[in-house]
């Protein structure tokens, strides 16, 4: 007698079978898109006032992307027209990319500047007062005698040397 058993994995257990997650993933995709796009709406309202504020905190950041593009444009003109249009259609993303820069820079100074600044700080100090002559006697070195120079063989090295 033959026995054949039945290996169902979830076909039954879920009322949709295998289309609920697939109808999550569309959910999921359609929500990030709304996200997205508003963050967009968001970047492209504030993306002149971001755009100035870099300016005002570290204008050289702006400087140092404008070199940047006209490098890629000399250097490889195909990759410098897309990234030219890259940063004209992705303005608020540039934009507010530059923004975080400067912000970020202008802290790493403000950082590094707190440090050096505790890095050069002196602690309070004590005043030694100064020795009499007698008690400073143990610094003065006894005098040291020339050694004699050995005349050398011109038969022998320096190597024999050593062991006289």
């Amino acid at each position: 007698m033959t026995v054949y058993k039945e290996f169902n994995f979830g076909g039954n257990q879920r009322p949709m079978g295998n289309f609920g997650p697939i109808i999550g993933l569309i959910i999921f995709l359609v929500l990030a898109y709304f996200v997205i796009k508003g963050l967009f709406t968001v970047l492209a309202i504030a993306a002149p006032f971001l755009l100035l504020a870099a300016a005002i905190i570290d204008y050289t950041v702006i400087i140092d992307y404008a070199r940047f593009i006209y490098k890629m444009l000399k250097e490889n003109p195909i990759f410098g027209l897309v990234a030219i249009v890259l940063t004209i259609v992705g303005y608020p993303v540039v934009f507010g990319y530059l923004f975080a820069k400067a912000w970020m820079r202008r802290r790493v100074k403000k950082y590094a500047e707190k440090v050096e600044n505790e890095q050069n700080r002196y602690d309070d100090y004590t005043i030694v007062k100064e020795e009499k002559e007698e008690e400073a006697d143990f610094l003065i070195l006894p005098k040291v005698e020339k050694p004699v120079e050995v005349k050398k063989d011109p038969a022998s090295s320096e190597y024999d040397n050593l062991f006289k």
